[in-house]
């Protein structure tokens, strides 16, 4: 996401998280519930599920079309985060480096 500029009509609430020695910025809007993290030696911001122990890195697409909308001003059916994760989907969590043979291996 390092081109992508999120839009300036979300609520956001940040945390700084440490999962497998790394440091992890989330940051959550408080109105639509959309989930993004950073490692801190990453520059570029994912949409995440958040998992117990773990982010779960969500597709390029997600992250793009999320990144370039409004807030939607409510949770969109679909987009809870029990519902983010697709049974047998690929999923890439942030805690690893290297998850995912066709991905950069940062989170």
């Amino acid at each position: 996401m390092a081109g992508y500029h999120f839009s300036t009509n979300h609520r956001w609430m940040h945390r700084r998280v440490q999962i497998g020695g790394r440091t992890i910025f989330h940051r959550q809007c408080l109105v639509c519930r959309r989930d993004f993290a950073r490692a801190s030696d990453d520059a570029e911001w994912r949409a995440v599920h958040v998992g117990i122990l773990e982010f779960d890195l969500m597709d390029e697409d997600t992250t793009r079309r999320w990144v370039s909308e409004e807030c939607p001003g409510r949770p969109l059916p679909g987009e809870q985060n029990s519902e983010r994760i697709q049974p047998g989907g690929e999923v890439h969590a942030i805690a690893e480096r290297g998850a995912g043979a066709n991905r950069d291996p940062r989170p």
